[in-house]
């Protein structure tokens, strides 16, 4: 019995590994733009994110340079989505935050979400949070309110 638990982790771990593979942003989710040990992961499956219609959730958050977070901005561009939807700017004088919400295409696993928001810390610094969500929720609208709580 004992073996068969720990098949299943092992096999949930790979499949979860395995999920944002084949996006452009799943560099980040490697480490390959910011180092895995100055992240802070994130991930959860079942009932606790079932009540938003999601059935796997993965976040990273870590600081980055400037550079670092307009390559991450647009690796996220860079996979085919549905729709989208952008707030903040860099630009001077505005907001000091910036997000950008993505809908991607829907795999054989459900509808899939991928969200980054910035927020400027310094002038060489800014704090990320990257966010990938699989499951049945089918809105942008809807997905933002529930980050919003």
């Amino acid at each position: 019995m004992k073996k068969i638990i720990i098949i299943t982790i092992m096999l949930t771990a790979v499949l979860a590994a395995m999920a944002q593979q084949g996006l452009a942003v799943d560099k980040v989710f490697k480490g390959s733009i910011v180092p895995l040990e100055q992240m802070v992961e994130t991930r959860v499956r079942g009932k606790d994110i079932a009540k938003y219609q999601l059935s796997y959730f993965r976040s990273l958050r870590f600081g980055a340079t400037p550079a670092q977070t307009e390559e991450i901005f647009s690796l996220v561009e860079k996979d085919e989505h549905q729709e989208s939807v952008r707030s903040g700017s860099d630009s001077p004088g505005a907001k000091d935050t910036r997000t950008l919400m993505v809908r991607l295409k829907p795999s054989t696993k459900g509808n899939r979400f991928v969200c980054v928001k910035a927020r400027k810390i310094s002038s060489k610094h800014n704090e990320v949070i990257l966010i990938y969500m699989e499951g049945k929720l089918n809105s942008l609208e809807k997905l933002g309110e529930i980050l919003k709580n």
